[in-house]
């Protein structure tokens, strides 16, 4: 077997990886052979011949500042994991690893390209504590505070933890369970304000435990030793460190403006995996029906997301695969995807030649139009137009039946 055969079967069985995503990482990796044999100025490199952790992060160095490889440097990293001693169990072995070994990961990717699922499946029948972060999350909406109560008519305050500390306090006291802090859209809060100190707690050591204890604050430590005692690890000292059973899982919309750039500090401190689109995915190959006419969604996808790439000059602002979740109308269709089309992509390329917005009329004559336009009387021959000037073709009668006819054995 070789060394990229074993990095394939490590990727499944011991990363967990979907197929969609090794295909990306093998892509990417194929990539960068390219871009070091052009560096060294010889004709072929194989990354699969490094074998040795430093040589590797002597390249990940080398390349993590380019924007353009970042993709390509999850992928490396990954590699660096399955070369640093994670070595998987070959197949004739009755004994296999599926764990995922990460203590923190972000994953990332566009809109509805499934990162919520990727967590999901991951976490399937363990422990989860889940939040979300938005502009107006902060330390103590995610670690705790003092809150008022009514007690037998009197007011008085006691700690309210939140989830972090809840995360924390159950991963303590359950030691050989997994337990996982779940972060939804975590670019969408200021992680400085949130995390605060906390973020220290991130560097792991071999053990998986926090390499740096840091001091809690009064109230929280009071909570913790009431919980978990005085003398417990947990809290020793009056001194946070996070257990290795607690793991760290959030995503990341790549589409999303955030008002909070994450500091450099903070981001080395997780594992990033990219979530690409997955064209074949059945469980995605839904139909747009506009009037008489019905379109496969990942056909349309996928011309929908070249455009985007050109007018944009970037994936970020892409469509997942599951941006919808079923099978949509044209009122769902306008609402959702073609809000978003032009939200994010067309409004300020009305005019230009950049303005994918447009229709056929007549078999011949192609229309600039904009949002508003899908609203009114000929709304729905607009968009059979849009479907024309992208290329997609609509179904025919026979497979729009044979969709009809196969719905209900998919549920």
């Amino acid at each position: 077997m070789t060394q990229k055969d074993q990095f394939i079967y490590y990727m499944e069985h011991s990363a967990g990886l979907a197929a969609g995503t090794q295909k990306d990482y093998i892509w990417a990796l194929s990539k960068i052979s390219d871009t070091i044999a052009r560096i060294k100025n010889v004709d072929t490199f194989d990354i699969y011949q490094v074998q040795d952790v430093q040589e590797l992060n002597e390249i990940i160095g080398a390349l993590e500042q380019d924007d353009e490889f970042k993709r390509h440097i999850t992928a490396l990293r990954m590699y660096r994991k399955f070369i640093s001693g994670s070595n998987p169990v070959m197949p004739n072995n009755k004994e296999q690893n599926k764990d995922v070994d990460f203590r923190q990961i972000i994953f990332f990717g566009t809109p509805g390209s499934g990162k919520s699922y990727r967590v999901k499946v991951l976490t399937e029948k363990k422990r989860i504590h889940r939040t979300t972060f938005h502009p107006d999350s902060d330390y103590a909406s995610f670690v705790g505070c003092y809150k008022p109560t009514m007690k037998d008519g009197e007011i008085s305050y006691s700690f309210s933890p939140q989830v972090f500390t809840e995360a924390y306090i159950d991963a303590w006291k359950n030691s050989k369970e997994e337990v996982y802090l779940v972060i939804e859209e975590i670019n969408r809060g200021n992680c400085a304000q949130i995390f605060g100190d906390l973020f220290q707690l991130l560097d792991r050591n071999s053990d998986g435990y926090s390499d740096y204890r840091i001091k809690a604050d009064s109230d929280l430590r009071d909570y913790l030793y009431g919980v978990l005692g005085e003398g417990h690890e947990g809290i020793k000292n009056g001194e946070l460190c996070l257990p290795p059973n607690l793991r760290i899982f959030a995503t990341m919309n790549t589409s999303d403006q955030s008002l909070f750039p994450m500091d450099s500090a903070f981001k080395r401190r997780w594992d990033w995996e990219y979530v690409p689109v997955d064209y074949s995915e059945p469980k995605s190959n839904f139909i747009i029906t506009l009037g008489e006419k019905k379109y496969r969604w990942l056909e349309f996808l996928q011309t929908i997301n070249q455009r985007i790439f050109k007018t944009t000059n970037s994936e970020d602002k892409q469509m997942g695969n599951f941006f919808i979740k079923a099978d949509v109308s044209e009122s769902e269709f306008k609402s959702k995807v073609m809000f978003y089309l032009w939200n994010e992509v067309c409004r300020d390329e009305y005019g230009t030649q950049n303005n994918f917005f447009r229709f056929i009329q007549n078999d011949k004559d192609i229309i600039e139009f904009s949002f508003n336009d899908l609203y009114q009387k000929d709304g729905c021959k607009k968009l059979q137009g849009f479907m024309d000037y992208l290329g997609v073709p609509p179904l025919s009668l026979t497979e729009g039946t044979e969709e009809e006819q196969e719905e209900p054995e998919q549920d």
